[in-house]
């Protein structure tokens, strides 16, 4: 099942005209920190994992920025169980639907360079992960993990709302 390209398509090049696009991915990546928006995106990817009959892992990056690491001295433990339960609750997405999954926690690497990272060295057809929503003011401070990702991942991307 594909969808056939636009006609304009041919207009670039008339070779392309009748081919069909059908997207194949046979491994998915999806990343999480816990949101509501990347719980949406844990549903998305769930419905790609048995549409397409993929490997799914989640992932999620427990990072603390150097300008506030000697704040956080002594509660590493706490933030990698935090880790922990976000991938777990995350996981209950695809076990109740009987849907086989891994699971995979980073440590200590800024989130848009360790999603990207593990989407080349895995191998991933697709990166899904949730937009949060952050306000400009926030964005410019923060960052945005999904805007990131989108700009640098190896392969196609998904974010969800």
């Amino acid at each position: 099942m594909g969808v056939r390209l636009p006609p304009s398509a041919g207009r670039l090049d008339k070779r392309f005209a009748s081919i069909v696009y059908s997207p194949v991915y046979s491994k998915i990546l999806l990343a999480t920190d816990g949101s509501e928006n990347a719980m949406r995106a844990a549903v998305h990817a769930a419905q790609l994992t048995t549409k397409f009959e993929t490997k799914t892992t989640i992932v999620t990056v427990v990072y603390v920025p150097p300008m506030y690491s000697s704040d956080v001295a002594g509660v590493e433990e706490a933030l990698l169980e935090d880790g922990m339960r976000v991938l777990e609750h995350t996981k209950r997405i695809f076990v109740q639907q009987d849907i086989a999954c891994t699971t995979k926690l980073i440590r200590w690497i800024h989130p848009v360079e360790a999603i990207c990272n593990e989407g080349l060295e895995g191998k991933y057809d697709l990166i899904v992960l949730g937009r949060r929503g952050l306000s400009e003011k926030k964005r410019g401070l923060l960052g945005s993990v999904s805007e990131g990702v989108f700009r640098s991942a190896p392969c196609a991307t998904l974010v969800v709302r």
